[in-house]
């Protein structure tokens, strides 16, 4: 799920559930493929099977037990308050319209609807089906990932390496810091270490002189009282 997306529903205090666990009352959210390509988490299988698996769903259900299904990318129109008041059995408070995806998202999930069209009419459908709150249907999707601005292509592309670059950094930062503060921590379990050995030493060395102390007392008497008998 998009960060911004989920984001949105954690202000909003929406329950998200698993697939497993959701129940006939529950809202079924699903994403356009360059949004799902953007996650960079599921294979194309995947993708293909999540669209069938809530087309058969709508499919089977009739009346009140028919899920309500939302498409991810119209939420981001909203705020959280809006989703937060909305009620299931109502449309959504305003239309949630779609816009163009980024350059780069859009070439990849252009790409991809080239190799498999049905995964582009899958997605149309699920999306007619939607709640859209009086929004039109994105029934000309490949349209809509069409990308026929080359230099917005490659500016994305560019400002991506640059993200990338930047998170590679970010890591190799973090890595750093990790490592410093486990060598501090060694540092400090060393000295503590050290410090106690010569605490131990100095105990032993002040144990020693007390006891060379009473020797002397003991010979200093014993002086006198071999004096006292001569």
């Amino acid at each position: 799920m998009p960060p911004r997306l989920n984001e949105l529903l954690e202000r909003a205090e929406a329950v998200q559930t698993d697939w497993d666990g959701h129940r006939s009352c529950d809202v079924l959210l699903f994403l356009p493929p360059h949004l799902l390509l953007s996650s960079g988490r599921l294979p194309h299988t995947a993708i293909l099977a999540s669209y069938q698996m809530l087309d058969g769903c709508t499919r089977e259900s009739y009346g009140a037990d028919r899920p309500v299904l939302i498409n991810g990318e119209r939420l981001l129109n909203l705020s959280a308050d809006d989703v937060a008041g909305w009620q299931t059995d109502a449309p959504l408070p305003r239309p949630c319209p779609l816009g163009s995806p980024p350059a780069l998202d859009a070439a990849l999930a252009s790409a991809l609807l080239a190799a498999d069209p049905q995964l582009a009419l899958t997605y149309q459908e699920l999306d007619a089906s939607s709640e859209r709150g009086g929004a039109e249907a994105d029934l000309h999707y490949s349209e809509r990932v069409d990308c026929r601005n080359p230099g917005e292509l490659v500016q994305s592309w560019n400002q991506q390496v640059k993200r990338s670059q930047a998170d590679i950094d970010l890591a190799l930062l973090r890595q750093q810091l990790l490592d410093m503060e486990q060598e501090c921590e060694r540092q400090f379990l060393s000295s503590r270490k050290a410090e106690h050995k010569l605490s131990w030493q100095r105990r032993i060395s002040q144990q020693a002189a007390a006891q060379l102390h009473r020797y002397g007392d003991l010979l200093q008497r014993l002086r006198v009282i071999q004096s006292r008998v001569l």
